[in-house]
């Protein structure tokens, strides 16, 4: 196995929050199934703001940390980049780093380049194969929003209602294990509801195919079996650290047991730190804020899909249309090779992801305009500049080494998740009733 380890100090942030998926009221949801997914889009489909606690706090020094590993697999080369950081610095050379200091790991993103046929003749390709959140179990009560969680809870609930018991218990939408994977792109709203739903069709088509009754808990267990999300225990990242540490128990590492496991091919980049970035404001809760959420959320999740680690973009949305001000465009990756102010057309697919979301945002929430500046790095921050509506233009800044932690699947009380599981019975509903019965599923 290659392994490379590359740390860099990362500035200090404020205090963070996040904003659990939520259920819009039904005013938003008269457009019928197709038309839910982007009713999540809606600010109003973002929960109560929750404070988020972080080792040794927002305001720590610490270090970002990106291991990248590479294998070869059938003729093929898998590369795993694991996105992290580590607690509280304590001494003022940050260079000397105490081996006990905590390594936590926040995003996995395995690709593989191989040889492939295309209609130019083989050509070596890389794709991304996976790109999953690692969420860590936050202190106290605490409940997965996960959709694979959402519908196995809807089987159990109906199954034991069927059995004349009101509360049902599944530990699946608990952190009963320090980790949980979850898909960055299925963080996106939109996505969320979207694939939910697809497996709902999908399980309740392949019942009524194979002539099975209609037995709601199974078709939703079903679902959930196909949204089913695990670590990759296949890719050398993970099996190392299975073997040789605690972490799938204990949810960290220490920084000795980082350099024992992964060796000691190590790029410290001290230099790249700054002071402090300027100071977000507006995470009170208002709607500039969440909108900078929103767009950090959907802009993150396609640079996973894109094999994007860095990118800087402005747009303009002005009724509903998203137009993005490409020279002002700047993308670079372990899978791009593209600097600067260059052709879009090297970035395929990349920019018009972005330009669909970034418009549909302002479409949900009924904006004139919206104007957005991202500057991303997965490893690290990312500052997003918004002015919705000619007001004046706010700044917001989010920790993207630890950008897990706010995932908007992370709940402190069931009640968000039970209002997500009565609405995927309702989406069973809609499913199941005709004439999406006899005619979609056809």
């Amino acid at each position: 196995m290659n392994a490379r380890i590359t740390l860099f100090p990362v500035a200090p942030v404020n205090p963070q929050y996040s904003r659990p998926i939520s259920v819009p009221s039904m005013s938003l949801l008269q457009g019928g199934l197709a038309e839910w997914p982007n009713a999540f889009l809606s600010i109003e489909a973002m929960g109560q703001l929750r404070p988020v606690s972080i080792d040794g706090g927002w305001a720590a020094r610490r270090l970002a940390i990106i291991v990248e590993t590479s294998e070869e697999q059938y003729g093929r080369t898998v590369t795993t980049r694991a996105y992290g950081y580590t607690g509280e610095m304590v001494h003022a050379d940050l260079e000397v780093i105490d081996p006990e200091v905590r390594v936590y790991f926040n995003r996995l993103i395995t690709t593989v380049t191989g040889k492939w046929m295309t209609p130019a003749g083989e050509q070596s390709i890389t794709h991304v194969k996976t790109d999953h959140h690692l969420l860590i179990k936050p202190e106290g009560q605490s409940f997965s929003l996960r959709a694979e969680d959402v519908l196995m809870r809807l089987s159990t609930q109906n199954m034991l209602h069927g059995m004349g018991m009101e509360e049902p218990f599944d530990l699946r939408a608990s952190f009963s294990s320090p980790i949980k994977p979850s898909p960055v792109s299925r963080e996106y709203p939109a996505t969320y509801i979207t694939d939910l739903t697809d497996a709902l069709k999908a399980s309740y088509s392949e019942h009524l195919s194979e002539g099975m009754d209609e037995d709601p808990d199974r078709v939703a267990s079903d679902a959930g079996t196909r949204l089913f999300t695990s670590i990759n225990a296949s890719v050398e990242f993970v099996k190392a650290l299975k073997e040789r540490t605690e972490w799938i128990r204990e949810g960290s590492i220490s920084y000795k047991e980082l350099v024992d496991v992964f060796g000691h091919n190590v790029n410290f980049f001290v230099d790249s730190v700054v002071a402090k970035p300027p100071t977000p404001v507006g995470h009170e809760g208002g709607v500039d804020s969440a909108i900078a959420a929103l767009v950090t959320n959907a802009v993150s999740g396609i640079m996973g899909r894109h094999g994007v680690e860095q990118v800087y973009l402005e747009s303009d949305i002005v009724k509903g249309d998203a137009i993005l001000a490409e020279k002002k465009v700047f993308a670079d990756g372990p899978e791009v090779e593209w600097e600067g102010d260059g052709d879009v057309e090297e970035l395929p697919g990349f920019l018009d992801e972005v330009n669909i979301a970034l418009a549909a945002i302002a479409k949900a929430n009924g904006f004139d305009s919206v104007k957005v500046s991202i500057d991303i790095h997965l490893a690290d921050i990312a500052t997003v500049h918004v002015s919705v509506d000619g007001l004046e233009t706010r700044q917001f800044v989010f920790p993207m080494y630890a950008s897990a932690r706010l995932s908007n699947v992370i709940a402190e009380t069931d009640g968000e998740l039970s209002d997500l599981v009565q609405f995927a019975g309702l989406i069973y509903s809609e499913i199941a009733t005709p004439p999406f019965k006899s005619i979609e599923l056809e």
